[in-house]
């Protein structure tokens, strides 16, 4: 378990730290008109702070802690609290399922002309309607009203049984898109 969970937060920390520095170089967007970290733009700059990045990166490691636990769940069998490596070899066999129909799914909805790839105007139809997502995750889970999901409020938006968090959850942070 503490390899898994020492994998889980490094890779969300070192994934949005990549991410925001790529947003960074791009005014915070990417996209002309797509706000692609609603939320975590707080001065409304468009640019990513180091703060910004931080909260940023905090947001994203506690969704990954929330997903272990969910993962600890699902396939601990035995109950011990951690994975053996029967539990991790049938939970690594299902992830790469899980990310295949999913790539499946994603092109399905976005890959609007069916040539197998995304187009420039694909990718920011996608992009627009991850921030739109976004936007309508901190609406509704966003107690606080700060622009982040906190700890808590990832752990509270899991128990919802929303399906746009499970699916954040179940997909869990991607390198690529």
């Amino acid at each position: 378990m503490k390899i898994t969970a020492l994998f889980l937060a490094t890779f969300a920390c070192c994934s949005s730290a990549a991410f925001a520095q790529a947003a960074s170089q791009t005014g915070g967007g990417g996209e002309p008109g797509v706000d692609m970290h609603p939320g975590y733009d707080s001065d409304g700059d468009g640019k990513l702070s180091a703060n910004e990045k931080m909260a940023m990166e905090k947001e994203m490691k506690a969704m990954a802690m929330m997903r272990e636990k969910m993962m600890i769940k699902k396939y601990d069998k035995d109950g011990d609290g951690k994975l053996s490596d029967d539990e991790k070899s049938m939970m690594e066999k299902d992830e790469e399922m899980k990310e295949k129909s999913h790539r499946e799914k994603m092109m399905g909805m976005w890959d609007k002309d069916k040539d197998g790839k995304l187009s420039d105007d694909e990718k920011m139809a996608m992009r627009k309607q991850k921030a739109m997502d976004r936007k309508a995750m901190l609406e509704k889970y966003d107690s606080n009203k700060d622009g982040m999901l906190s700890d808590s409020e990832v752990e509270m938006a899991g128990k919802a049984n929303d399906s746009m968090m499970n699916d954040m959850m179940e997909t869990g942070p991607r390198s690529k898109r």
